[in-house]
């Protein structure tokens, strides 16, 4: 408690008993304590106050940023542009994922499962 020990608050008591007297020591405390709670209360609402002003200016901020990034209007897949795909050459390689004529690529007809010719 406010860095005193159980002596400092021992003596504090004594000088206080001999200042004030013994008849007004509950007076004192009385008076004493409900100032703390007053101070505790204060304090209590100077932080919430100051807490409500940061949520405050982060929701602003937020705002502000949620509106600056919708007024940009974002593209749409329908009218974005893709490059044409160009046809393959002659005598190409077929690519991966076509499935290949007949007889046109060994590899992908030599895997086929079913009967070996003889």
């Amino acid at each position: 408690m406010f860095g005193l020990g159980w002596v400092e608050i021992l003596v504090i008591l004594v000088v206080a008993l001999f200042a004030i007297g013994p008849d007004q020591i509950p007076e004192v405390a009385r008076t004493l304590g409900k100032l703390a709670r007053q101070a505790q209360r204060l304090l209590s609402e100077f932080r919430d106050t100051i807490n409500l002003e940061e949520m405050e200016s982060y929701n602003r901020q937020r705002h502000a940023a949620h509106q600056r990034e919708s007024a940009a209007p974002a593209p749409s897949p329908l009218t974005t542009q893709t490059p044409p795909i160009a046809p393959p050459a002659e005598g190409a390689a077929p690519v991966a994922g076509k499935v290949a004529e007949e007889g046109t690529d060994p590899a992908l007809t030599s895997s086929r499962p079913g009967p070996t010719p003889a």
